[in-house]
Formats: C-alpha cells, structure tokens, sequence
C-alpha cells in the first residue's frame, strides 16, 4: 500500500470508500483501475480547488489601467459601475484640472474628470463577459453601448459600439494596483 494513502498504517474511510466505489482493486500505479481513480481525483482536485484559489483574479471588480487612465470597477446594486481614479495627466495645458468639457449637458462640464463615474449598467452574464452598460468618454462627451469580457486574470476587454456591437472599438486595460 503507498504510503500517501495511508493514515498512521491504516486506509482512511473515504478512501476505502472511494476505491470500493470505483471498483479500484489493489494494483499498482497506472494499472488498470487506479489509472480511472487517479484521474477522477486530479479532476475532483481541479473542480473544486482551481476556482477557490483564483478567487478575486477572475472577478472584474479592482482598478484597470488603459495608456490615458486608471479606472475603478465596483459592484453596485447586482450590476458594475466604474469611475476614474486618475489621469496619467491630470491637469490641462494651463495647468489646470482636467474637467469634464465635453459633456453635451453644460452644467457638468465644471466637473473633474478624476472621480467621474464613466460606466455602469454591466450585468453578469456568464463569468467572464457583461453585458447591457454604458460607457462615457470624456475626451468626446459621447456615450456608448458596453460590454465587458475578462481576457485571463490581468486584462479585459472593453468593447464599446453605438447600435449594434458588430461595429465599435475594443480597447484591452490592464489590471493595476491600487494606489
């Protein structure tokens, strides 16, 4: 008997339990029937501890960073919503703070743009990709229809389109630490 089945000299319950289970005999590694039994733990192993260990990395929420800005994305009330956290520039040619100039309604246009609140509206529709946001870009005023999709732990992919998603532009923003 190998000594990683092994509990002080004796099989432990569950493992004699799950070799009965699987008609698991006595043979050597790779004979047979251990060979199904090896290979149903690594996936049991795989389902059940993968996921558990990638914990945060494979949400969407945490601070993205695209070449212009640093983004915060959050939970708010079931959907995702995010806002600027800092410019790479954040003050104008006069040395002053970048506000939000561009903005079809003229009574925020005084508004900085470090803190404004540019997307929201993202539901979750599997755990990679959201759906049915906006998306705001200050450097035009214009807004668009968004989606979201995690590309891996560190990027994800920022898809904005006006109509139909066919046609728009996907930008990729990297994971950042916050500051």
């Amino acid at each position: 008997m190998s000594g990683k089945y092994v509990v002080r000299g004796h099989m432990t319950a569950k493992y004699r339990a799950m070799r009965k289970r699987f008609f698991v005999l006595d043979q050597p590694v790779g004979a047979g029937g251990s060979m199904l039994f090896q290979l149903l733990l690594i996936g049991l192993f795989l389902t059940k501890v993968y996921p558990a260990v990638a914990g945060e990395s494979s949400s969407a929420i945490g601070w993205w960073q695209n070449a212009d800005a640093t983004f915060e994305i959050y939970d708010e009330q079931g959907a995702l919503s995010g806002k600027i956290v800092s410019l790479r520039e954040e003050r104008d040619a006069e040395g002053m703070t970048k506000t939000d100039i561009h903005n079809p309604d003229a009574s925020k246009r005084a508004r900085p743009i470090v803190g404004l609140v540019m997307m929201s509206g993202f539901v979750k529709k599997s755990d990679s990709h959201w759906e049915n946001g906006t998306i705001y870009d200050p450097r035009n005023g214009s807004t668009y229809s968004s989606t979201l999709d995690l590309d891996g732990p560190n990027r994800i992919k920022v898809h904005g389109f006006i109509g139909i998603s066919l046609f728009g532009r996907t930008e990729i923003w990297t994971r950042a630490s916050p500051r």
